[in-house]
């Protein structure tokens, strides 16, 4: 169960990264038909086509995996007793994840449409990673820390908003509306008006999370993952920068999202060590 539940959580992960490679390469339209592409269940052999259709086939194999995981749960009365509300959710995010795939291709890779699709695709992660934690929940795992666990929670909070308007951002084509930093159009605020105000709110957004990062960090300073907070926090500000300095590299722009899914993932388990005893 814990092989298949982590086999989940990597194969998300991937999935994520792929999205981004989608993105980042234009070839969302790559299939302009869904659940076929180009009208076909095997595609013609072009860049485009097998980018997105990469995407689709690893949205199957996660559906698949789930379902499998769904059914043994359900079977073992121990496992369904811990893991079986994870799993009603994370079967219901599947059928809705699926459908916004079927409506981002129809609306033509509408901005609000895709990034509504990365957040969804988030949430999924947060449930059956957490689902992973719980599969090996013990006592050395929970440590609780007063007032550190709702800081904790703020900030993954923060966080999924900050990664989703990253990616309405990226989908928006947004990335270089301020093509300087530290400045944005040679102003330290710039006219908050359409793409330049999410370009803006995204860049402030980052340096609150920073900050916040830095005074849970120090305060969690004995803990092995908030030091690694705390260094994924800053390569992210950094690779934030070098998208804008060097006109959004392929390889800057998919680490900016590796290293963000990284860092929610490090906050995730960190809240989970957190939590309460009654939580």
């Amino acid at each position: 169960m814990r092989k298949l539940i982590l086999s989940s959580v990597l194969l998300t992960c991937l999935l994520i990264m792929w999205g981004g490679v989608v993105r980042t390469t234009g070839s969302g339209l790559g299939c302009p038909d869904w659940p076929l592409c180009h009208g076909q269940i095997i595609p013609p052999f072009e860049k485009e086509v097998l980018i997105e259709y990469t995407h689709r086939l690893l949205a199957s194999l996660i559906g698949i995996l789930t379902i499998i995981i769904c059914i043994t749960v359900w079977c073992k009365k121990a496992w369904r007793a811990k893991l079986g509300k994870g799993c009603i959710a994370a079967f219901i995010l599947l059928l809705v994840q699926a459908l916004l795939g079927g409506v981002t291709v129809k609306s033509e890779l509408h901005p609000y449409i895709v990034a509504t699709h990365l957040g969804v695709a988030m949430i999924f992660l947060t449930i059956i990673f957490w689902m992973f934690l719980k599969s090996n929940d013990t006592p050395a795992t929970r440590s609780p820390q007063k007032g550190y666990y709702s800081l904790a929670h703020g900030i993954l909070i923060l966080l999924f908003f900050q990664i989703v308007l990253g990616g309405l951002v990226a989908a928006s084509n947004a990335g270089l509306v301020c093509p300087d930093f530290p400045l944005c159009g040679g102003r330290w605020v710039p006219v908050l008006q359409g793409l330049v105000a999410l370009q803006f709110f995204h860049r402030v957004t980052a340096f609150v999370l920073l900050f916040a990062l830095l005074v849970f960090s120090l305060g969690t300073w004995k803990r092995t993952l908030s030091k690694m907070i705390l260094l994924l926090g800053f390569s992210q500000v950094l690779l934030g920068v070098a998208n804008v300095l060097l006109g959004l590299p392929l390889w800057v722009r998919l680490s900016h999202l590796a290293v963000a899914t990284a860092l929610f993932l490090a906050l995730l388990a960190t809240l989970y060590e957190l939590r309460p005893s009654h939580n």
